[in-house]
C-alpha cells in the first residue's frame, strides 16, 4: 500500500501522521477512526498557529491516508463542516505567490553574471541549463540524502551522448513508481544556450580537476570541491541571479521546469507534447504555464483576425 504513493509523500505523511497522533494523545483524542469533531480541532489550531489553508488540507490528507492504510473508512468523507472550515481557512488566507519562471531569455541573460571559465560557474550554468531542456525536478538532479548514492541518484555514465542529442537516464524520479527507470531525451539547440553545449563543457572541466571521480559512482554535478552539488546552494544561487536579471516572485529551481512549460506552450507546442516533454501522467502542466500580458494581447488580436474573417 506504500508503494501505491511516492517515497517523498510517505515521508511527508508520516511526520504529520505523527503529528496528529501526538496530538491526539495530548487532547485525550481518539485518533483511529477520528471524530469531525477533533479533525476540526486539529485543523483549527494548525491554522491559529500559522499553518497555510493549504499546508492544513495537507495534513487532513496525510489523516486520510493513515485511516485508509488501516482499513478504516475516509474521515473526510460527508463531513461538510470540515468543508466549510476548509473553505473559511482558504478565503482568509494570503493568497500563496506563484512560483516565477525562468526562461530560456533569462538562461541568457544569466550569461552576463556567470564566468564560465570558473568551475562553479560552468556547474551553476549547465544544471540550469539541463534543468531547463530536460524539465528536470532539481531532486531529479541532486542527491536527497546526505551521502550519495549511485544506484538512485544521476552519474556522468546516465548520460548518453550522439552527435544532435544526449539521453539523460533517470533512474528514480516522482512519476516513475515502478523504479524500471525513464530516459529524457534532450536535443542540441541552436540557442546560445544549450545544455549540450553547457554539459560537455562542465563534464570536461570535472574530468580534469577531478580525475579520481568514477564516472559510474560520483555525482554528475559536484561543486568546486569534487563534493554533491548541495540542493540549497544551488536554489541559492539560482535566487541571486534571477533577482539581478529582474525576475519578479518566488523563484525556485522548480522554475525552471515552470518556464520550460510556459515557453513550450507559447511556442504553440500541443497539450500532449508539453506533458511528454515534462513527463507528467496528468494535466498537472497546466498548472505551471504563465501567460504574460503580451501573449494575452496576442491571443486576442488572432480572435479579432478570426472574427474579421467569418463577417
Amino acid at each position: 500500500m506504500l508503494a501505491g504513493t511516492a517515497a517523498s509523500t510517505n515521508a511527508v505523511y508520516a511526520a504529520r501522521q505523527h503529528m496528529f497522533v501526538d496530538y491526539c494523545a495530548t487532547n485525550n483524542e481518539q485518533a483511529l477512526p477520528a471524530s469531525e469533531e477533533c479533525l476540526l480541532k486539529y485543523i483549527a489550531g494548525l491554522h491559529s498557529a500559522g499553518r497555510k489553508s493549504s499546508t492544513c488540507s495537507g495534513h487532513l490528507s496525510a489523516i486520510r491516508h493513515l485511516h485508509l492504510i488501516n482499513g478504516l473508512t475516509d474521515p473526510l468523507l460527508g463531513r461538510d463542516r470540515l468543508t466549510l472550515v476548509k473553505r473559511g481557512m482558504s478565503v482568509n488566507s494570503s493568497p500563496e505567490p506563484l512560483r516565477a519562471a525562468i526562461t530560456s531569455a533569462h538562461l541568457l541573460e544569466f550569461l552576463e553574471f556567470l564566468d564560465l571559465s570558473l568551475f562553479s560557474d560552468m556547474a551553476f550554468f549547465a544544471m540550469c541549463s539541463l534543468g531547463f531542456y530536460g524539465f528536470f525536478r532539481i531532486s531529479e538532479m541532486t542527491s536527497s540524502t546526505s551521502s550519495f548514492v549511485p544506484d538512485c541518484s544521476l552519474t556522468p555514465s546516465d548520460v548518453s551522448w550522439s552527435e544532435d542529442s544526449i539521453q539523460v537516464f533517470l533512474k528514480t524520479s516522482k512519476t516513475d513508481r515502478t523504479r524500471s527507470g525513464v530516459r529524457v531525451h534532450i536535443g542540441r539547440s541552436s540557442s546560445p544556450v544549450c545544455a549540450l553545449k553547457a554539459l560537455d563543457i562542465y563534464l570536461k572541466a570535472r574530468t580534469a580537476s577531478f580525475p579520481h571521480l568514477a564516472p559510474e559512482s560520483s555525482p554528475l554535478f559536484v561543486n568546486e570541491s569534487g563534493l554533491p552539488m548541495s540542493k540549497s546552494v544551488f536554489s541559492k544561487r539560482l535566487a541571486s541571479l534571477a533577482a539581478k536579471v529582474g525576475i519578479e516572485g518566488k523563484v525556485s529551481p522548480h522554475s525552471l521546469r515552470i518556464g520550460a512549460a510556459t515557453v513550450a506552450w507559447t511556442e504553440g507546442f500541443s497539450d500532449s507534447q508539453i506533458q511528454a516533454l515534462g513527463r507528467w501522467k496528468s494535466n498537472a502542466f497546466l498548472r505551471y504555464i504563465r501567460v504574460s500580458p503580451a501573449s494575452i494581447s496576442r491571443l486576442s488580436a488572432s480572435l479579432g483576425a478570426s472574427m474579421v474573417q467569418l463577417l
